[in-house]
């Protein structure tokens, strides 16, 4: 799995929405929440996120994956493996963020402050 270290912006990123538009979100108790990219559809399509929590995110297409989220804009190669090694309440304000992917399919990550 390839790192970035990265600095936290100055500006958190603006949400696109205040609630996700897939309805139901997947939700994961370890430090690292995984999307992957399937050849059809990430896996999960929603997730909701806690500050602490960072990215990690698995491509599966046999292509190489653009992924921007924040301040991060990185390429995957086939059948690798990202760590965005900085918590997403460190560069996320509140709200659903979409983790834009090309050539396909981003997922949506939902940042609720408890």
């Amino acid at each position: 799995m390839d790192d970035v270290q990265i600095q936290a912006p100055e500006v958190l990123a603006t949400p696109a929405a205040e609630s996700p538009a897939a309805g139901i979100c997947a939700e994961f108790s370890e430090s690292q929440v995984l999307v992957t990219i399937n050849p059809d559809i990430p896996d999960p399509r929603c997730t909701k996120i806690q500050p602490s929590q960072k990215l990690v995110v698995e491509n599966r297409r046999q292509e190489n994956l653009r992924v921007q989220i924040g301040p991060f804009d990185v390429l995957i190669s086939p059948g690798g493996r990202h760590l965005f090694d900085l918590p997403f309440g460190d560069y996320l304000a509140p709200g659903v963020h979409q983790m834009i992917v090309s050539p396909c399919c981003g997922a949506e990550l939902w940042l609720e402050i408890p």
